[in-house]
């Protein structure tokens, strides 16, 4: 490399420009950000469109002499003035990435929250995404070099959803609602039951006739 590279070229951009792991052909020649740094001399490099499969967060790892160090932050697509923040759905560190958005998906997005596509690792690639949050260009202030490709139309699904979560509670008010009418025609059945006893039994035992009035004007 042009310089020595430690802590404070985290965050900046190069360039792969060779590397020995027969795995890491297909992105030479590919610019990426610099986001860790080993205590053997190695870089951990996010590349621009590209996943490293076999690593948590999607790092590749390079000597320091296999990536140059570029100022200009390689290729920069153009035609957009909005970047989607996104997290893909199979990247298990739930890094952000910032992705081109054009007026075309922008017009379909609802809000946060929703499924994106876009062409990370690769611009034939498709993956789905999470979006969070649409910067303006100004405000994301990195290179850019993917972009959103679609937004997932999930409103059949979500109708359905809300159907299901109608049902349900639905189901449940009805429960409720047998639940009490069971409950009193029970105490109905126990009252008719005592004064029936205590008619037929009121010669025999008196007191059984005052306990019944008492059960009743207590309220059973």
């Amino acid at each position: 490399m042009n310089r020595e590279l430690g802590v404070d070229y985290e965050g900046k951009r190069i360039i792969v420009m060779s590397s020995k792991k027969a795995a890491y052909q297909q992105v030479i020649g590919k610019y990426g950000e610099i986001v860790r740094e080993s205590s053997s001399s190695s870089i951990g490099v996010r590349i621009d469109d590209y996943y490293n499969k076999s690593s948590c967060n999607g790092t590749y790892w390079f000597k320091q002499s296999e990536v140059e160090l570029i100022e200009n932050g390689g290729l920069m697509m153009e035609g957009f003035n909005r970047v989607a923040i996104v997290n893909l759905l199979d990247d298990c560190s739930k890094k952000d990435y910032g992705f081109a958005l054009y007026e075309s998906e922008w017009g379909n997005l609802q809000g946060p929250g929703e499924l994106v596509v876009v062409n990370a690792r690769g611009k034939d690639n498709r993956v789905l995404a999470v979006m969070k949050n649409v910067l303006s260009v100004e405000e994301y202030g990195k290179n850019v070099t993917a972009q959103v490709v679609g937004v997932v139309n999930m409103e059949g699904f979500n109708k359905r959803e809300k159907e299901i979560q109608a049902k349900v509670e639905l189901d449940k008010k009805k429960k409720e609602i047998e639940s009490r009418l069971r409950a009193k025609i029970e105490k109905l059945k126990d009252a008719e039951f005592y004064e029936r006893m205590a008619q037929e039994y009121a010669a025999k035992d008196p007191e059984l006739g005052e306990l019944v009035t008492q059960l009743k004007e207590l309220g059973n």
